[in-house]
């Protein structure tokens, strides 16, 4: 089977629980079919992870998006830039004209039979007519984050943009919950709350685990 995995932020080295997870499972896959993993990322471009991504990943796609965002200013600015946008800033601030028309070329002409969106970030990027089966990655349910950071938050401009940020990314998760064929879930409780956005049959969960191989 030709699979696309679409990732991003750099994979390696895979030290945070989603990146592990996502390393892990493109790995196994990769093992038993052709896989071309697309990783995007923002900064300048790093030719030493691109070497070290496609070692592990032969044929993997790397794009460098040249988007630099350091700095509490630059990115309160960026925030204020994409305010109006109907996605939440967590997504929006993924999009990349590049990896939308590599992805819509791929799809265009059927160059895989099953594309995996890796979290609710890279959904930005991708069309939005699915004519190749694709799976979307729920690392978590990230409305659910973002309730607990509004109701964390301070009064006044911080409690507002978090109030804001939560409703967008409640919407959009619901939309992407039912736009996509198929979604995956990391436990029983995520699915429970996907669920009620979408039809549950269509929605597995792969529970978070350890690679037994290590220990043996």
């Amino acid at each position: 089977m030709r699979i696309l995995w679409v990732k991003a932020n750099k994979l390696l080295p895979p030290q945070s629980g989603g990146d592990i997870r996502s390393y892990q499972i493109a790995r196994s896959l990769a093992s038993r079919h052709a896989l071309t993993f697309l990783s995007y990322y923002d900064g300048i471009v790093d030719p030493e992870y691109e070497s070290a991504l496609r070692k592990e990943f032969p044929g993997a796609v790397c794009i460098c998006t040249g988007k630099v965002l350091d700095g509490t200013a630059r990115r309160g600015l960026d925030y204020l830039r994409m305010l109006t946008r109907e996605a939440p800033y967590a997504v929006s601030r993924f999009a990349s004209k590049a990896v939308r028309t590599q992805i819509a070329s791929w799809y265009a002409s059927q160059a895989f039979d099953l594309a995996v969106c890796d979290f609710l970030d890279a959904a930005v990027n991708f069309p939005d007519e699915l004519a190749i089966p694709t799976v979307l990655f729920q690392h978590n349910v990230e409305s659910e984050i973002w309730r607990r950071h509004l109701h964390n938050s301070s009064v006044g401009i911080q409690q507002l943009a978090y109030g804001i940020e939560f409703l967008k990314m409640q919407r959009y998760e619901a939309q992407a919950i039912r736009r996509f064929q198929h979604v995956i879930a990391v436990s029983n409780n995520d699915k429970e709350i996907l669920s009620k956005w979408g039809d549950p049959s269509r929605i597995s969960v792969i529970a978070t685990g350890v690679d037994l191989t290590q220990f043996s």
